[in-house]
């Protein structure tokens, strides 16, 4: 199947590399529109738009939701995804060692000894020594135990790998 619709593409003269730029641009546009959702007052990882977003990726309410975040945006744009724990995002088949839009990064979590903390790289700055996220479940320090959806600049030096899954 998957062979045939690559014959297709290539015979309808269907560019793959701009297939997985549209895609990375939707799961760009789908996050920016996250941007501000937030947990109820008093609430830990709960709140209506919170536990709507959460179900709608397959998960609980109530469960840390930066994964849930970035697996509801990939699936609303027909991208695989990886699961609501951060870890699950990646896999070695998906890692990337440059870093482009729409790529998912993970922050190490030395009390926990894994990867703790996920987002969505909206932008790369020049140099590469810093890029702009999107991210569920933060706050304006970058908290993993945040409180809703926001757009962050981090150092690329406090990041642990990234990975692709839009191409």
């Amino acid at each position: 199947m998957r062979v045939l619709l690559l014959l297709c593409f290539i015979h309808l003269g269907i560019n793959l590399d701009a297939v997985g730029e549209s895609k990375a641009q939707c799961i760009l546009i789908e996050a920016r529109k996250l941007i501000g959702i937030k947990e109820a007052p008093g609430q830990n990882n709960r709140g209506p738009e919170v536990d709507k977003l959460i179900l709608r990726a397959g998960g609980k309410p109530g469960q840390a939701w930066c994964g849930w975040t970035a697996r509801a945006v990939h699936l609303d744009c027909g991208c695989p995804a990886g699961g609501g724990m951060a870890m699950s995002w990646f896999v070695p088949s998906r890692l990337v060692k440059s870093i482009m839009p729409g790529d998912v990064f993970s922050v190490w979590n030395k009390y926990l000894n894994r990867i703790g903390h996920i987002g969505i790289v909206e932008q790369v700055l020049p140099g590469e020594k810093f890029i702009v996220t999107i991210e569920g479940n933060t706050n304006g320090f970058g908290s993993r135990e945040g409180s809703g959806v926001c757009r962050l600049t981090r150092p690329t030096k406090q990041l642990y790998n990234y990975a692709r899954w839009w191409q």
